[in-house]
């Protein structure tokens, strides 16, 4: 996960640089805000647009996948900020594997629930079964 942060922060630099490298060829001297308005910016579209069609094509299956993905990714934001926090406040120690540890117990308890949910179908099912 480390080394996916290191590339996805690899990846924003280099556009920056883009985006700088251009301005400079159009004779513009962008803010570092300026900056942060264009690749943010851009950035955020191509993630739409792409996530779009991801989520379009997962929506043929059930809408349960996309709450799923959204869940994970709210979680995913919510345990990174609260390390970002702790480390900020003096209240915790930041630690990525409490990431880990967090996103697990959303995993294990998430295919608990999947199970439970399976169990009261397949009984519903053979209730409404006519001469069960």
């Amino acid at each position: 996960m480390v080394q996916i942060s290191n590339y996805i922060a690899e990846m924003i630099v280099l556009a920056g640089k883009v985006v700088e490298y251009v301005a400079a060829g159009l004779g513009l001297n962008p803010t570092d805000k300026q900056l942060h308005f264009w690749i943010f910016g851009i950035g955020g579209v191509i993630l739409f647009v792409a996530t779009d069609a991801l989520f379009r094509w997962m929506a043929r299956w059930t809408i349960s996948v996309i709450s799923f993905v959204y869940a994970c990714t709210v979680l995913l934001v919510g345990a990174l900020s609260l390390e970002v926090q702790q480390r900020a406040t003096n209240t915790g120690r930041m630690d990525f594997y409490d990431v880990v540890a967090g996103m697990w117990g959303f995993m294990v308890l998430f295919a608990v629930y999947v199970l439970i949910r399976l169990i009261i179908l397949a009984i519903n099912k053979r209730l409404d079964r006519p001469g069960s």
